[in-house]
């Protein structure tokens, strides 16, 4: 937040994003308002474990947490600071993951980031939106830029609104 209150969203576009993910996971079908670090109760009695033990809301892919085998965590403080939530794959410690993230943006081109993207085509907004690099010159006018970009985020903010508005109207009718 303080580096929107830094800089001018008309001037400045700010990225926030990660570059990786972790294999840290939420499991099962707990019923709403389960404590996140609690553990699981199957909303079906179907979904019990093929062990009967009771496992975690939270869990690693792979980790030092992990024991064969697996612990009984019925009774076990979650919530200490110490715990280590359990892990499939025993490692030393828990890896990066391969799930897409998020990325955010405001200022000037934002509407040029959205859904997923590319990580090299970020760098290329980036450079876009700075007139820098190749698309530096006369390939570079900000202020038809910013007015542009204007425009273009209130479309897409219409069409965001005309989008939400036809869903609710649909899911009224039905």
């Amino acid at each position: 937040m303080d580096a929107l209150r830094m800089t001018n969203k008309e001037e400045t576009l700010v990225i926030v994003t990660a570059d990786h993910s972790h294999v840290f996971d939420i499991a099962g079908y707990a019923y709403r308002g389960t404590d996140i670090f609690g553990l699981v109760e199957p909303v079906d009695p179907t979904e019990e474990t093929l062990d009967d033990k009771p496992y975690s809301v939270l869990f690693y892919g792979n980790g030092p947490a992990y024991s064969e085998p697996r612990e009984n965590l019925t009774g076990v403080d979650m919530h200490d600071k110490d715990f280590a939530f359990p892990s499939g794959v025993p490692a030393p410690w828990e890896t990066h993951g391969g799930e897409d993230v998020a990325i955010y943006a405001q200022g000037p081109m934002a509407h040029l980031i959205h859904g997923v993207q590319e990580q090299n085509y970020i760098a290329h907004v980036m450079a876009y939106s700075a007139c820098i690099g190749p698309y530096q010159g006369d390939n570079c006018d900000m202020e038809t830029r910013n007015a542009e970009t204007s425009s273009a985020n209130r479309l897409v903010n219409s069409c965001m609104l005309l989008l939400l508005l036809t869903i609710f109207i649909r899911a009224w009718i039905i």
